[in-house]
């Protein structure tokens, strides 16, 4: 069918009876005139841009990155559409003569572009973007498609003013009715398929299922991206049916049908959609933990920007006090959370993690802290192998049964509950722990491989800390931080980790002259000495992150840190509270390692 008539009205006779639009193509009679098929690119694109900036901090990238890559993209998928379009469709380009019109051709105004001239060149421009700024092509791509199918929901209109992109006659009730021009040039009524309509309302369903359904279980970049090129491409190959203007493929048949550029390239873009995510999600069992905005390279964009206040929900102005009170780090609604993920990621597992706990006599505290733990395993969905043993037992015994665990193919991560006896070496049994099983991180190799930048695991309080400071937005980067106590469990690791994010680091302990000077000038103040009421008010910097490792007991008997927490939060900007802070943080970065462990082992690592 040839073109419509842009001089002509449009009706839909089945719905609104006789009532008809005749909309002047040109908006603004402005020299060539500033058409609408323009003005409503313009506006889905602007909507596009606007909506994929929203959703940038969910992929770990910013909205400078965004704005970037549109006003580099533009241009060339203008260019690269209108060449797609033309080339595909010579024929609307020839004069009377049969040569090519090269002004027409070049008249993007006129209306005339492609899609998937679009997507080919804006996945080039995007490819090239992502390698010069050193960002992840997939965590680019989940962010981009947001504004590319809610533009194209919007951009389709363009065409029904335009009076393009109808399909084939029709006599359904919701059919367009256009006007060609027929025999004498007299105008001749059709009612077509109104596929604009179509494929904005196919779009509209996808972006909905995108943001309610597919960016929230997000296993790997690239999974929105995939999703987006699966339903564009199923509607595609349905729509493009219905279409009579759409990009024939040279002379090709199918069984006598002539097969269409964009049917064609539909279904081949939906089958490998389909193909790869298969790939990534049943067989490669990708988990969100590798996602890049929950690595620590992604939080470099966001550590200059105080305005990023709303990229981790626990972020809220929850304080402890009155007005000028600090800010409430709390460490137990992370660790919902964090166990909550990792309850999904366990399901994903071929078969559920097992952790060894081995627990010597009977301490009050220890069997509390063994049984919170295993009580997490549970709630997660890892199995635990109880090993309760008398405090009789030898030495010899005790790395009996830690040789035998290392040989057991069903435990994953092993666990030994400290203190122990005092006629057990302590650092003996840890060292007899394999370090392929050593959750808790306390083998010299995964302590070496931490100093070297490649651990394996990460010691458990130092991770859980690192995780609180990433959730509440707080910057490590060129920051002063000073901690309190040079334990193996705490301080040394945790100096690691936080010389590992850039961080100015000073370690403190008992030894340490005029303490009390160095810490205020902490930006980021841990303390792990274990002794109640060590920090106050007058030690700590205004506005300073308060991080209290410390686990007492005061003259009461009553639970405490090492933090003076009544005194210091009318002085720091973050503090973090005794109980419920850093405790059930250690016990969730636990869990990630008895599933890291699960990983490797699954894997054959």
């Amino acid at each position: 069918m040839e073109q419509a008539l842009k001089n002509m009205p449009i009706a839909f006779p089945g719905l609104l009876g006789d009532w008809s639009w005749n909309p002047d193509p040109v908006a603004i009679h402005i020299g060539h005139g500033i058409y609408w098929y323009g003005i409503i690119l313009a506006v889905a694109m602007l909507c596009g841009t606007w909506l994929s900036m929203r959703r940038a901090k969910y992929a770990g990238i910013t909205e400078d990155h965004v704005l970037d890559f549109v006003l580099w993209a533009t241009p060339c998928c203008i260019i690269g559409s209108r060449t797609y379009y033309v080339f595909f469709n010579q024929s609307l380009y020839r004069n009377a003569a049969g040569t090519f019109d090269w002004g027409r051709a070049v008249a993007v105004w006129d209306g005339g572009i492609a899609m998937y001239g679009t997507v080919i060149v804006g996945l080039l421009v995007a490819f090239v973007f992502s390698w010069r700024r050193f960002i992840p092509f997939g965590a680019l791509m989940d962010t981009l498609v947001y504004g590319l199918i809610l533009g194209q929901s919007i951009g389709r209109w363009a065409n029904f003013v335009n009076r393009e992109a109808f399909g084939v006659p029709t006599d359904l009730p919701w059919r367009m009715r256009l006007w060609f021009s027929g025999a004498n040039n007299v105008p001749v009524a059709v009612d077509v398929h109104p596929t604009f309509l179509y494929e904005s309302l196919w779009n509209l369903l996808g972006l909905i299922l995108l943001l309610t359904v597919i960016s929230r279980g997000r296993r790997f970049d690239g999974e929105n991206a995939w999703f987006y090129f699966l339903w564009y491409g199923l509607g595609r190959a349905w729509i493009e049916g219905l279409r009579t203007d759409s990009l024939y493929l040279f002379d090709w048949t199918f069984f006598g049908v002539p097969v269409r550029v964009s049917q064609a390239l539909s279904l081949c873009l939906a089958g490998l959609a389909a193909l790869v995510l298969w790939f990534e999600i049943r067989v490669l069992r990708r988990t969100p933990d590798r996602l890049y905005v929950n690595q620590p390279e992604s939080r470099q964009w966001f550590e200059e920007d105080p305005a990023f206040t709303d990229r981790q929900p626990a972020r809220q102005k929850k304080r402890t006090g009155g007005n000028n009170m600090a800010i409430l780090m709390d460490g137990k609604a992370l660790a919902e959370k964090t166990r909550a993920r990792i309850q999904q990621q366990v399901r994903a597992l071929q078969r559920p993690p097992c952790l060894a706990v081995i627990l010597v006599g009977a301490d009050p505290a220890s069997q509390i802290y063994v049984r919170n733990k295993e009580k997490d395993c549970a709630e997660c969905g890892i199995q635990t192998l109880p090993c309760r043993l008398p405090e009789s037992i030898t030495e010899e015994q005790l790395l009996t049964l830690i040789r035998r665990l290392n040989e057991d193919p069903a435990v994953d991560g092993i666990l030994c509950q400290l203190p122990l006896p005092p006629h057990i070496n302590a650092s003996e049994v840890l060292r007899a722990i394999a370090p392929e099983k050593d959750v808790d991180c306390f083998h010299p190799s995964n302590i070496g491989q931490l100093s070297m930048g490649e651990p394996v695991f990460l010691p458990c309080t130092p991770a859980g800390i690192m995780m609180l400071l990433l959730e509440y937005g707080i910057p490590v980067r060129g920051r002063r931080c000073v901690i309190i106590g040079r334990s193996n469990i705490v301080g040394k690791p945790l100096g690691m980790l936080l010389t590992a994010a850039d961080g100015t680091v000073t370690i403190c302990h008992s030894r340490t002259e005029h303490l009390a000077d160095i810490t205020r000038q902490a930006d980021i103040l841990i303390s792990a000495a274990g002794k109640p009421g060590l920090v106050t008010a007058d030690m700590v910097k205004a506005g300073a992150t308060v991080i209290d490792v410390g686990m007492n007991r005061d003259e009461n008997g009553n639970l405490c840190g090492d933090v003076d927490f009544e005194g210091v939060s009318g002085q720091a900007g973050w503090i973090t509270p005794v109980p419920g802070g850093v405790g059930p943080m250690t016990r969730a970065r636990l869990l990630e390692n008895v599933l890291t462990a699960a990983k490797r082992r699954l894997s054959g690592e």
